[in-house]
Order: structure tokens, then C-alpha cells, then sequence
């Protein structure tokens, strides 16, 4: 290696050493850290106060609903910022899909009747639909910490009638209940969200 750089170029002067010898004493120092790849998006805050990133959902203060933010992520930390650069909030970077990370301090006290999106909202279209589609979003309220967390899942069954019909989903509802009915006479297994919105107390309990 050594011969080859110092070996004379065929159709300029000197060689690839003598050039070195010229253009390392112009060189930085290298950086005391190690380079870290860096995504950047932007993102929307949505009603239920997150934003979604690489298939995960962060919390973002409640100041910010609605409002454009920048998104910064590294490997093992997701940090979002105002459009002006401001820093919001740091969060580490989730571990699955569909994982949320949400702060408490980012909800208002009165989350619940904060905007479009709660609760009663999402019943009162399950309503329209049918009793098991009620009883369905009834348990997706139950299923996750925060209510919050729930209100994308609450969208994620109910779109259904848009891409098929009322009836469609209403049908799959039905026998989601009925399935689940039947589930827990042989299993003491009762996390409705985890288990494709399943029921184990048929739809006239939820209806309560």
C-alpha cells in the first residue's frame, strides 16, 4: 500500500503521499463523539394528544393539539420540537409497533371532554352501527390506561363502515362477542384490547 501511494501519477505530478503530506495538516480534529444517524419528520398532534412515529405513539403537551411539530430520532431517543426549534419533549424510542408512551402532564384535566374525540363520542357512533359494535368500543375503552390510548383503536373498528357497511361490522362485532362468550367458560383471560377488541361478558354487560 505503501509503494502505491507513493507511486508518481501518470498524468498529473507528484503522488497520492505527497498530496497527503500537503492536506492532513488541514484537517479537523474528529468529533469526541461517535456519529449517531438521526431521522427527522414532521408530524400533526393529534385529538387523543399524540403523534405517531415509526408505528408508535408519543405524547406531546397539551399546548401543541393540532399543531405541526418536528420530530427528531435517534436509535434510542425520540425528541419532538416546536417549528421554531423550541424542545417539547424527549421520549425513548419504542421497542414494538403500536407501543404508547404517554405522560399524564400532557393530558388536560378535563381530557375527556376536551375535544371531538372521547368517549361518548366514539359510543354514540358504535350506537348508530349496533348493540355489538357498542359492546365492542365499550371494552376498547377498558382495555389500555390511559383513554386516550384508545380513541385510534376506537377508529381503526369504526372506519369499517366506511370501507364495507354498518351491517358488515355489526356482523364481525357479533361474533367477536360470541367468541369471547365461549372463551371464557375454559379461560380466566380478560384483556379485551390485547385480544382483537375480544368481549367475555356478552354485549348486554358493556351496554351498562
Amino acid at each position: 500500500m505503501d509503494k502505491l501511494n507513493r507511486a508518481s501519477f501518470k498524468k498529473k505530478e507528484h503522488s497520492r503521499y505527497y498530496y497527503w503530506e500537503e492536506e492532513k495538516h488541514e484537517l479537523l480534529p474528529l468529533p469526541s463523539a461517535e456519529y449517531e444517524y438521526m431521522e427527522r419528520r414532521t408530524a400533526i398532534v393529534s385529538s387523543d394528544f399524540h403523534i405517531r412515529f415509526d408505528n408508535a405513539y408519543y405524547s406531546v403537551d397539551k399546548a401543541y393539539l393540532h399543531k405541526k411539530v418536528s420530530v427528531r430520532s435517534t436509535s434510542t431517543t425520540v425528541r419532538t420540537y416546536s417549528l421554531a426549534g423550541d424542545l417539547i419533549c424527549e421520549w425513548p424510542r419504542a421497542t414494538s409497533k403500536g407501543q404508547w408512551m404517554t405522560d399524564p402532564e400532557h393530558l388536560p384535566d378535563s381530557y375527556k371532554g376536551f375535544s371531538q374525540w372521547n368517549a361518548e363520542y366514539f359510543i354514540k357512533k358504535a350506537v348508530l352501527v349496533g348493540e355489538y359494535t357498542e359492546a365492542v368500543i365499550r371494552s376498547v375503552l377498558r382495555s389500555r390506561k390511559y383513554e386516550v390510548q384508545t380513541y385510534r383503536m376506537y377508529l381503526g373498528i369504526l372506519n369499517f363502515t366506511k370501507k364495507y357497511s354498518n351491517t358488515a361490522l355489526e356482523e364481525c362485532c357479533r361474533q367477536a362477542v360470541l367468541l369471547a362468550y365461549k372463551g371464557a367458560a375454559t379461560s380466566n383471560y380478560t384483556d379485551l384490547g390485547k385480544s382483537s377488541h375480544a368481549l367475555t361478558r356478552g354485549a348486554d354487560y358493556y351496554r351498562r
